[in-house]
Protein backbone atom coordinates (compact mmCIF):
# COMPACT_ATOMS: atom_id res chain seq x y z
CA UNK A 1 0.00 0.00 0.00
CA UNK A 2 1.32 3.45 -0.79
CA UNK A 3 1.79 5.79 2.10
CA UNK A 4 0.85 9.41 2.25
CA UNK A 5 3.56 11.92 1.38
CA UNK A 6 2.20 14.35 4.00
CA UNK A 7 2.66 13.86 7.71
CA UNK A 8 -0.87 14.81 8.78
CA UNK A 9 -2.86 13.46 5.84
CA UNK A 10 -6.26 12.10 6.95
CA UNK A 11 -6.41 9.63 4.06
CA UNK A 12 -6.52 5.95 4.94
CA UNK A 13 -5.49 3.50 2.20
CA UNK A 14 -8.85 1.98 1.27
CA UNK A 15 -10.02 1.55 -2.30
CA UNK A 16 -11.64 4.88 -3.25
CA UNK A 17 -14.95 4.85 -5.09
CA UNK A 18 -16.67 7.14 -7.58
CA UNK A 19 -18.16 9.27 -4.76
CA UNK A 20 -14.69 9.89 -3.28
CA UNK A 21 -13.34 11.26 -6.55
CA UNK A 22 -16.48 13.28 -7.26
CA UNK A 23 -16.19 14.81 -3.78
CA UNK A 24 -12.74 16.01 -4.83
CA UNK A 25 -14.04 17.39 -8.13
CA UNK A 26 -12.98 14.56 -10.45
CA UNK A 27 -15.45 12.72 -12.62
CA UNK A 28 -14.90 9.33 -14.21
CA UNK A 29 -13.43 10.88 -17.37
CA UNK A 30 -10.83 12.90 -15.43
CA UNK A 31 -9.83 9.87 -13.34
CA UNK A 32 -9.44 7.89 -16.57
CA UNK A 33 -7.35 10.66 -18.16
CA UNK A 34 -5.03 10.90 -15.17
CA UNK A 35 -4.54 7.14 -15.07
CA UNK A 36 -4.16 6.82 -18.84
CA UNK A 37 -6.99 4.31 -19.25
CA UNK A 38 -10.37 4.35 -20.97
CA UNK A 39 -13.45 5.92 -19.40
CA UNK A 40 -15.32 2.63 -19.80
CA UNK A 41 -12.67 0.79 -17.75
CA UNK A 42 -12.86 3.26 -14.87
CA UNK A 43 -16.66 3.26 -15.00
CA UNK A 44 -16.66 -0.55 -14.85
CA UNK A 45 -14.23 -0.51 -11.88
CA UNK A 46 -16.50 1.84 -9.95
CA UNK A 47 -19.67 -0.06 -10.87
CA UNK A 48 -18.34 -3.53 -10.05
CA UNK A 49 -16.07 -2.54 -7.17
CA UNK A 50 -13.30 -4.64 -8.73
CA UNK A 51 -10.10 -2.85 -9.73
CA UNK A 52 -7.43 -4.93 -11.51
CA UNK A 53 -4.40 -5.59 -9.32
CA UNK A 54 -2.13 -3.65 -11.66
CA UNK A 55 -4.27 -0.51 -11.36
CA UNK A 56 -5.05 -0.52 -7.62
CA UNK A 57 -1.83 1.24 -6.69
CA UNK A 58 -2.40 3.89 -9.39
CA UNK A 59 -5.92 4.56 -8.11
CA UNK A 60 -4.72 4.75 -4.50
CA UNK A 61 -1.86 7.06 -5.45
CA UNK A 62 -4.29 9.45 -7.14
CA UNK A 63 -6.58 9.37 -4.09
CA UNK A 64 -3.67 10.14 -1.75
CA UNK A 65 -2.62 13.01 -4.01
CA UNK A 66 -6.13 14.48 -3.84
CA UNK A 67 -6.38 14.07 -0.07
CA UNK A 68 -3.01 15.73 0.48
CA UNK A 69 -3.75 18.56 -1.95
CA UNK A 70 -6.87 19.45 0.04
CA UNK A 71 -5.15 19.18 3.42
CA UNK A 72 -5.21 22.44 5.40
CA UNK A 73 -1.76 23.94 5.70
CA UNK A 74 -0.31 24.78 9.11
CA UNK A 75 1.09 28.28 9.64
CA UNK A 76 4.84 28.67 9.30
CA UNK A 77 6.72 28.78 12.59
CA UNK A 78 7.67 32.43 12.19
CA UNK A 79 3.95 33.33 12.03
CA UNK A 80 3.17 31.67 15.36
CA UNK A 81 3.27 34.22 18.16
CA UNK A 82 4.45 33.22 21.61
CA UNK A 83 2.00 34.56 24.22
CA UNK A 84 4.76 34.89 26.80
CA UNK A 85 7.25 36.77 24.63
CA UNK A 86 5.92 40.14 25.84
CA UNK A 87 6.53 39.34 29.53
Amino acid sequence: MPTSPCSTCPFRPVMPDRAYFEQHGLGVSEVARRLGVSVSNVSRWFTSGHVPVGRREDLLRLAVELACRNEPKLPAKKEVRNEFSDL
